[in-house]
């Protein structure tokens, strides 16, 4: 990660910011605050949607945060060193000195990110089950986050480096296996495999005129496939 601005510290940690987030901020605000929002509260002001769409993608990332920090924090209560997190476009990382030692530790501290945020997604729900009648942006704001949450937790447990799920896919057959360097090399195809589905998903979506949503799908895919490209380069497969 290059061109990073610190923000600050959580728990002893440094949080990063990418310079590709002043890319992705304003425009999922625009796309909230002209398309989301709109399409489901009528009648508010040009300004009220697009303050709650500022608003909304800051929580976003303050829920990306939430679930960056479930790692690391249970990564230091498992005996690892956390050099720090950095929040980017496609979401957040957390940085690991060393490799896991051991199948359980990896289980552990990549499945307690989806957890977070799907229990930050469960809570959002109650209380806009609550709000659910009301047209107001508030109201909005926690459909917003319940809905993100629970996408967030969806997408992470995809089976797919580097992804949570590649992590807990691997974890599990490092258990079954015994062998970290066989794990890899098997959850690491599947990774490259997925991510040729989503370039493939993309190219549909855009050829069917879906070019943001597939431009978007495409540009996932091709990271995936890149990073499980990367590790396996980097494991004595």
């Amino acid at each position: 990660m290059n061109l990073l601005l610190p923000f600050g510290r959580a728990f002893g940690i440094p949080i990063n910011l990418h310079y590709s987030l002043s890319l992705i901020v304003p425009f999922l605000a625009w796309r909230l605050a002209n398309d989301f929002f709109p399409t489901r509260y009528e009648g508010w002001t040009q300004i009220s949607y697009w303050l709650t769409g500022f608003v909304a993608v800051g929580a976003l990332f303050v829920s990306i945060l939430l679930h960056e920090l479930a790692h690391s924090l249970v990564a230091r209560l498992r005996g690892y060193t956390v050099d720090e997190i950095t929040l980017f476009v496609l979401g957040g990382v957390s940085s690991i000195t060393s490799e896991t030692r051991r199948a359980q530790d990896e289980f552990i501290i990549s499945v307690v990110g989806p957890l977070t945020s799907l229990g930050l997604g469960l809570v959002f729900w109650v209380f806009y089950s609550v709000t659910s009648q009301t047209n107001h942006p508030i109201a909005a704001l926690i459909f917003y986050l319940a809905l993100i949450n629970i996408v967030l937790t969806v997408f992470n447990i995809l089976p797919a480096f580097p992804l949570d799920g590649g992590r807990v896919l691997r974890s599990a057959i490092w258990a079954l296996t015994g062998s970290f360097v066989r794990a890899t090399n098997i959850s690491t195809r599947i990774s490259q495999v997925i991510g040729t589905v989503l370039v493939l998903i993309g190219v549909l979506e855009v050829s069917q005129g879906f070019i943001l949503q597939g431009v978007w799908t495409g540009v996932i895919g091709v990271f995936v496939y890149i990073s499980a490209t990367r590790i396996r380069r980097e494991e004595p497969i």
